[in-house]
């Protein structure tokens, strides 16, 4: 094979790897920004969401869904702070904004540590029920959301192991998020042995062998209810007692 078709083969060949490299899903899909929301503000004929950057680099708004009620009449303007950054009118009850912006790049952006008040202004009074809204903030490949949908991971620390010792404690690895309420319950082997985040367990008291850890973990908001199972594997190792019998001959 001379140099020219060698050439054309090696490129062929990385043309084909780069192909099958992205149709594994090289580039990132879209994720939760490193962001701490609030809950929803009311102020006269406004809304109002706190966003805290907590990322090491400056957060760009690229696009915002928002859904309101009818209620608040028409979406007249969004402000950053003290800045506009759209404001053609949006008849009720939801739209998404992704052009159009009004002011510089730079008038939606976040910069890393800081809060913003993201604020919507409607033609009307606005209507006070926070479960009426939804809102979605795009920041180039992540988002924000109001409310979140979905419970965050969780998990069960605590030992996998116990030996002969009376209690240990157990933890729900999970962050709260706003504007959820949450509610834990834990059963040792199909029975309920507390409530709250953290719970301490008096492992003596069970059998030696497994035995199934389980937590339902209930997070609310308004009429959204999620239920969430976990579970886990302890096993318990009793302190062994040795009998020794001495027999005279």
């Amino acid at each position: 094979m001379d140099f020219k078709s060698h050439a054309m083969a090696q490129a062929k060949s990385y043309t084909v790897l780069l192909m099958f490299v992205y149709s594994l899903g090289c580039h990132p899909a879209m994720g939760e920004c490193n962001v701490v929301t609030g809950n929803l503000i009311f102020d006269s004929n406004k809304v109002i969401w706190d966003i805290t950057n907590n990322d090491d680099n400056p957060l760009t708004i690229s696009s915002i869904s928002l859904n309101w009620p009818v209620q608040n009449g028409a979406l007249t303007s969004i402000c950053i702070d003290a800045d506009t950054i759209y404001e053609p009118d949006k008849d009720p009850s939801s739209t998404l904004v992704d052009s159009n912006w009004h002011g510089t790049v730079d008038k939606r952006s976040i910069a890393p540590g800081q809060n913003s008040r993201l604020m919507f202004i409607f033609a009307n009074s606005v209507c006070t029920t926070s479960s009426l809204y939804s809102l979605n903030v795009k920041f180039g490949k992540c988002k924000a959301q109001y409310p979140i949908d979905s419970i965050p991971g969780c998990s069960i620390s605590g030992p996998d192991i116990v030996c002969d010792v009376e209690s240990v404690w157990d933890n729900a690895s999970l962050v709260e998020v706003q504007p959820y309420v949450y509610s834990y319950k834990w059963k040792v082997d199909n029975i309920v042995v507390g409530m709250g985040k953290n719970i301490r367990i008096d492992w003596k008291s069970y059998s030696s062998g497994y035995h199934i850890l389980n937590l339902n973990v209930i997070q609310t908001w308004g009429d959204t209810t999620i239920s969430s199972e976990y579970n886990k594997q302890v096993r318990i190792i009793k302190k062994p007692i040795v009998k020794i019998t001495i027999t005279r001959s």
